[in-house]
């Protein structure tokens, strides 16, 4: 049976690692060591990214049950950046005596524009993005990296470093598309999970406008919001030791443990 490319490292508590559209479990590698010294970190390539790229990227309910074999009956805390985000949200939805605690990063209940949900990007540029893909693959991930570093002091270098490292194992076009769909569509704005979420966000992030956060203190359930000063929509990277800080904190302040056995 085809399973998702996974790496296991550290000790600890379980952690299941999410990563963005169009990245792979490398993006995260900033905070690697600090996380697996306190937790037993699986780093996960998602459906048609990285390691997993062979493994298509169908929809959200194929990508919620890629993970849960991952999982298996264990109780894990999850963390999900932007797209990975979304993904974490529906798997607590699907499995909630499983998800000890959710942190999602630079992501919210909905990345476009909604009657009752202002802070977030209008609907146009996402399916410009989607158009853009069949025409140029290649420039439309360059674009996206940019618009993830924008106004971020050297953002322009690291979303150039990171192009090249993401492209060393390129994500299926088909994968960019379904993950694109995934984005559009997904709305959890009424809807609440049973485990603690803290939300991570980037001051400067140009996708998932800092100013959400009082939407998100709104919603239904345990939440908790932290703004990374001067970060865009990839504070691990440009602030690792800062959003290492930050999470850490809040996982004490949830003070959640999983049961052993």
């Amino acid at each position: 049976m085809q399973t998702l490319f996974t790496s296991r490292q550290g000790a600890g508590e379980p952690l299941l690692v999410l990563h963005g559209w169009g990245m792979n479990h490398c993006a995260w590698s900033p905070v690697k060591n600090a996380l697996q010294a306190k937790y037993q970190v699986a780093w996960v390539d998602l459906p048609g990214h990285g390691g997993s790229v062979d493994y298509p990227l169908q929809g959200m309910d194929q990508a919620v049950q890629s993970l849960i074999p991952l999982i298996g009956t264990k109780t894990v805390h999850v963390m999900g950046w932007s797209l990975g985000g979304l993904i974490a949200q529906r798997l607590a939805h699907c499995i909630p005596e499983q998800v000890a605690s959710l942190t999602l990063v630079a992501s919210t209940a909905s990345f476009i524009q909604r009657e009752n949900w202002l802070h977030a990007m209008p609907e146009k540029l996402l399916s410009d993005f989607y158009q853009a893909l069949e025409s140029d693959y290649a420039a439309t991930i360059k674009r996206f990296l940019l618009l993830q570093f924008m106004g971020v002091k050297g953002g322009q270098s690291m979303a150039k470093q990171l192009y090249k490292d993401i492209m060393q194992q390129p994500p299926a076009l088909q994968a960019l598309q379904q993950g694109l769909k995934i984005l559009l569509e997904s709305d959890f704005i009424e809807q609440s999970v049973a485990c603690p979420v803290h939300w991570i966000l980037g001051e400067k992030d140009k996708l998932v406008p800092a100013a959400v956060m009082s939407d998100l203190q709104r919603m239904p359930g345990d939440n908790k919001v932290s703004i990374i000063e001067q970060a865009g929509h990839a504070p691990f990277i440009t602030h690792a030791d800062e959003f290492v800080s930050v999470f850490t904190r809040a996982m004490q302040e949830f003070a959640v443990t999983i049961q052993s056995g």
